[in-house]
Formats: C-alpha cells, sequence, structure tokens
C-alpha cells in the first residue's frame, strides 16, 4: 500500500514538474481562467480577452518590493489607455488571499481591477515563477510581451505595442 502511495505521489510530481516548465511564452494563446476579484464576484477570462481589448496581467503580490515598485507605472498606463481599448488586471498571489489584499489596497487604492490567485492557479497556468511578471495579451489574445522582474523600458515597450500594432 505504502509503494503505491509512492508510486502515485512521484507521477504527480513529474506532471507537476512538466506543467510548470510550459510556460506560456510570445505567439502563445492565453490561456483561459476564472478567479475571484476584489468584491468575491468572479472574473472570467472570456469576457476580458473579448477581441476589442489589449490586456495587461501583471502578476503582483503586497510583499514583493519590485512589484511595488513598478505598480505606479502600470497604473500610469492604465489611466493613459483605458479609453483606447486597453485594460489591466493586478492578479494578486500572496498565499492569504483577501485576508491580506483587501486590507493593503484599501489603504494604498488603485484603479486597476484586482483578482485573488491565492492558489496561484493563474500563476501556474502562465508560468509564473518570479515577481513581478507583466504580460501583454493582444486583441486577439495571443501574448506579445513578457516580462519577468523589473525593466527600465518597460512603459515604453509596451506602449510602442499598443500605439503600433493598435494603429
Amino acid at each position: 500500500m505504502v509503494m503505491k502511495k509512492l508510486t502515485i505521489l512521484l507521477v504527480l510530481s513529474a506532471i507537476l514538474a512538466v506543467v510548470s516548465l510550459s510556460a506560456l511564452d510570445v505567439g502563445d494563446d492565453a490561456a483561459a481562467f476564472v478567479l475571484p476579484g476584489m468584491d468575491k464576484s468572479y472574473v472570467y477570462s472570456k469576457n476580458i480577452f473579448n477581441g476589442e481589448n489589449w490586456v495587461l496581467l501583471d502578476f503582483y503580490a503586497t510583499w514583493c518590493e519590485n512589484c511595488n515598485e513598478k505598480l505606479p507605472y502600470v497604473e500610469e498606463l492604465y489611466l493613459k489607455y483605458k479609453d483606447k481599448g486597453y485594460t489591466c488586471l493586478l492578479v494578486a498571489t500572496d498565499a492569504e488571499g483577501s485576508d491580506i489584499v483587501k486590507p493593503y489596497f484599501q489603504s494604498r487604492p488603485t484603479p486597476l481591477q484586482i483578482l485573488i490567485d491565492r492558489y496561484q492557479v493563474m500563476a501556474g497556468k502562465y508560468g509564473v515563477e518570479n515577481l513581478p511578471t507583466v504580460i501583454l495579451i493582444s486583441p486577439e489574445g495571443k501574448i506579445v510581451y513578457r516580462l519577468e522582474g523589473k525593466s527600465e523600458t518597460m512603459i515604453e515597450d509596451i506602449e510602442d505595442f499598443i500605439s503600433v500594432l493598435n494603429g
């Protein structure tokens, strides 16, 4: 019985290792998801990836210093382009979920829509291993930009995609 359980555990570990190696990258289709928002209503990717909007996924955690440094720039992008077919989803990966994310953003309001990825299901689908990670998705549902960590050119890179590819 112990050997059978050990075999099952090893097989599951191998499957998880393969899945984590298959990070979505530039050129891939965006992964479908369903996640709760701050108000506990669910957000469905089919409503976000609607063929009309550019979507920036910002994988974030309240404890992440680099995430917090980058956030004002992501907010600036959102405010600048929100009326031009651009949206941004802040995907909070904190293990404590809304118990920590909600009070954090009550004290530091943001114009971004916040999704709670407490169990990192969405982060896993996108192969996010480091924070911050931003992924830009075209209106056609293709990943056109992916960045892990900090970058001095992130804002310019994303603006280039939006302006050039949006016509």
